[in-house]
């Protein structure tokens, strides 16, 4: 999966996303086979989004801390931008 394909991901699912709704970057890969992606894809991908929040490039999304499993965790707070 290239960056080009991440970022796609995020413009795509991150609408729909209800306001206020705390979610992980696997929440955002419906439709799609997160299981099919290889571990280095997975964790270059939630790099990359949380990478992508921090410097709020993608805005109405803010980062909230990590699940009990290390995963970061996100709440949508708004819209996103391209």
């Amino acid at each position: 999966m290239e960056y080009s394909d991440f970022q796609t991901v995020i413009l795509m699912e991150i609408p729909k996303i209800k306001d206020g709704q705390v979610f992980l970057a696997k929440d955002l890969f419906v439709g799609y086979d997160w299981a099919a992606l290889s571990k280095n894809e997975k964790l270059s991908f939630g790099r990359y989004l949380k990478k992508q929040v921090l410097s709020k490039a993608v805005s109405g999304i803010a980062f909230v801390g990590n699940a009990g499993n290390g995963s970061a965790q996100y709440i949508k707070n708004g819209g996103n931008k391209q």
